[in-house]
Order: structure tokens, then sequence, then C-alpha cells
């Protein structure tokens, strides 16, 4: 494409030597036309540099979750124009490399455990005695479960509410799919229940 502007270039001025025109308007015309090409081309070069930043910086890669903007799903495919992501949805977004790089880019796909946060009610008739052991049985149910880190793990009286005693469990997860993270969940809730 370069080429063939250069050649139309060379091309006009020598043109516009054998008719004995004025080279300034020439290249005046040159000028402006070079102008409106960067002008149209500037979104498609945006893109191109966006493709060389993201392969350069490597904030994500393909199979990476990953939240961009009002955009999240699974990177599918890293184009020189565009990135393919799959949503949760299973619609394919494609958001333009230019976007994306300037975009604030959360990668989930490098955790490297999953936050778990699960709350629980408990009566006001339950005694301190009977919460703490019931505490500590579930502070042993997560140490023992194979996809708990328990160094990470906080099981604590989070509010006095209306209702009753509010529980939380905070634990780390490591796990490396969605559908190991909720089965983990699962148990802990049933372990909870």
């Amino acid at each position: 494409a370069a080429l063939k502007i250069i050649l139309l270039a060379g091309g006009l001025l020598f043109v516009a030597d054998a008719l004995s025109l004025p080279y300034n308007g020439v290249i005046a015309s040159l000028g402006i036309g070079g102008l409106a090409i960067a002008f149209a081309s500037k979104e498609t070069l945006s893109n191109v540099f966006g493709a060389a930043l993201i392969a350069t910086d490597r904030p994500f890669r393909r199979g990476d979750w990953i939240n961009a903007g009002d955009v999240a799903g699974t990177v599918e495919h890293v184009g020189i124009r565009s990135t393919r992501i799959r949503t949760a949805a299973d619609s394919l977004v494609f958001v333009p490399n230019g976007k994306l790089a300037d975009a604030t880019v959360n990668n989930l796909g490098t955790r490297r455990h999953r936050l778990c946060e699960l709350r629980t009610l408990l009566a006001y008739g339950t005694n301190s005695k009977k919460l703490d052991e019931f505490m500590a049985e579930l502070g042993a149910f997560v140490a023992s479960h194979p996809a708990s880190v328990p160094s990470r793990t906080l099981i604590s009286v989070n509010a006095m509410t209306t209702d009753g005693i509010e529980l939380v469990l905070t634990c780390y997860l490591n796990v490396g799919t969605l559908a190991e993270e909720l089965s983990a969940k699962t148990a802990l809730n049933m372990a909870m229940l």
C-alpha cells in the first residue's frame, strides 16, 4: 500500500513536470491527500499498535478469563485488528485492540487462588459455647477439604442482624476451573448446613 502511494506521488510529480504545472500545488495536494489518508486510517493504526502492545506486554493469553471495561469473558483469539472474547452468555465479542490496549484489564485467569466468601445466619438462641464449637468444626472441615488453602481461611461473627447472628467464612480455593470452584463452594455450604 505504501509503495502504491509512493508510485502515485512520483507519477503525479512527473505529470506535473511534463505539463509544466507548478510543483507547489501538486505537493500541497499530496499533503492534503496524505492527511486525509492518515485520518481515515487512524482507527486501523490504533488497532495494529494495540495488537503490538498486547503481544509485547502479554496482559492475557488465550484461555484466560478477563474483565476489560464492560466486556468479561474468555479470550479465544488475539488478531491484528481485534481480540475475540467469549462471554458467559456464550456470545462472541470482538474488541478492537486499540480500545483493549487502553482499557484496564483484570486477568482473572492468572489468579493463584479463588476467593470464596460464604455467609450464614444462626439463631440468637445459640450460646457462645455452641458457636465456638460450630466455628471450630467448620474450620476443621475447610482445612481438610482438598481445594482449600488453610493458611488463608477466616471464620468470624460478622454482624448481629435483625434475623440472627451473621457468620462469615472467608477462604481461598486452589482450583483451576469454574466447575471445580462451584463444587468446592457447594461442599462448604453443605458443611455449614
